[in-house]
């Protein structure tokens, strides 16, 4: 009897051991307050995790600085050329881990044609596992007669080139 026990008790702290380790997943969703704007007009791009609460997260956003600059920062946030980094994480933890909208960017348009703005990065829940994550991207037209209908095989490539060059840096 005292054999089962013994086993009892290490599948028991197995178990809780493997099920304290399971990925979560997520989907962090770029979405814009402005998808048609004029060279000279100002875009919103917020960012926002659904499916878990994050309790910290390296957020990376690629875009064409031919099209777009950057214009707020804030204290946790770094631009080097066409990416912007954001790093955050919860100070109590994991205690007020978030969800829904993380982070707001702001955009000035200074070139005519389509921008995609590409997410990548790391989220973390409050164990500090990391959190399997979707990204889904969003895209601008910038002047007069832009329209971001663009084919899905012309953003497919935008996008797949401005990814190659986030693996590159």
């Amino acid at each position: 009897m005292k054999k089962y026990k013994i086993i009892l008790v290490i599948l028991s702290f197995i178990v809780f051991s493997f099920s304290n380790s399971i990925a979560t997943s997520a989907k962090v969703t770029a979405t814009t307050t402005k998808t048609n704007i004029k060279i000279e007009e100002e875009a919103q791009i917020n960012i926002l995790i659904q499916g878990s609460k994050c309790a910290a997260y390296n957020l990376e956003i690629y875009f064409d600085d031919t099209k777009v600059e950057y214009i707020n920062q804030d204290e946790n946030t770094s631009i080097s050329g066409n990416k912007v980094t954001k790093v955050w994480y919860d100070e109590t933890g994991g205690l007020n881990e978030i969800d829904g909208i993380i982070a707001n960017f702001k955009w000035k348009a200074i070139g005519e044609g389509i921008c995609n703005f590409v997410l990548n990065g790391e989220f973390y829940d409050a164990n500090g596992n990391e959190i399997e994550t979707e990204f889904q991207n969003v895209t601008i037209s910038i002047g007069e007669d832009n329209n971001v209908s663009t084919s899905t095989t012309e953003a497919e490539e935008i996008n797949a080139n401005l990814e190659n060059l986030a693996i590159e840096n």
